[in-house]
This record gives C-alpha cells, sequence and structure tokens, in this order.
C-alpha cells in the first residue's frame, strides 16, 4: 500500500501543476485602418496579424475606413496605390488611440507596421 502512495501523491501533483499553467491568455483590441490620398485613387491593402497573417490584397477607394477585431501582437499593413501618380498615406488606432501614420511616395508601397497592445 506505501508503494502505491508514494507513487500516486508524485502524479496528483504533477496534474495539480498543468491545470494551472495553461497559455497565456491573448486580448483582443479594436484596429482602424485609414487611408487618405488623391480622391478616388484606388489600390490594395494587405494586412498581416498575428492571427491572420498574409491576408490577400483587398482592393479599395479613398477615402478608405476599415475596422476590425485582431489578437494582439505585431501587425504589418502594405497599403499600394493602383496609380503611378497617387501618393497614400495609411493611419492605424488601437483602440481609438493613433499608433502609426506613414506617408507614401507616388506610386509606391507604403508599410504602417506597429504591435498592436493596450493603450499607448
Amino acid at each position: 500500500m506505501k508503494r502505491a502512495l508514494v507513487l500516486a501523491v508524485p502524479a496528483l501533483a504533477l496534474v495539480g501543476l498543468t491545470a494551472c499553467g495553461g497559455p497565456p491568455e491573448q486580448t483582443a483590441y479594436e484596429v482602424t485602418l485609414e487611408v487618405a490620398g488623391p480622391a478616388g485613387a484606388t489600390g490594395t491593402i494587405q494586412k498581416s496579424t498575428s492571427d491572420s497573417q498574409n491576408q490577400p490584397p483587398v482592393q479599395f477607394s479613398v477615402p478608405h475606413k476599415d475596422t476590425w477585431v485582431p489578437m494582439g501582437g505585431p501587425a504589418k499593413i502594405v497599403v499600394t496605390p493602383d496609380s503611378p501618380d497617387s501618393a497614400l498615406t495609411c493611419k492605424v488606432l488601437v483602440e481609438g488611440e493613433e499608433r502609426v501614420t506613414e506617408a507614401g511616395q507616388p506610386g509606391r508601397a507604403v508599410t504602417c507596421a506597429l504591435t498592436i497592445d493596450g493603450p499607448a
């Protein structure tokens, strides 16, 4: 009987430790992307976030505003104009606070890279 008890106690301790040590909780944040540039300009947006990497490009026209709720972590949004004459600006807000604004050159992609997390 002593032998069974000696083996059972360490096994129960191990189960207790694994029950409390689950993966860390992730938080979702409201993210808003605003794209500005010449009125009527068009282009593509490609988003990559920690929970949805390398999404396919999506067509848009200026002015553009998009809100979604990804999990926290690194994020990159690439905005590419269709016209070689258009310069676009991307602005990203997290929970209503501006986190990054990048202005592009005519005809060139502009990238807004940031870490999505709580208040700055």
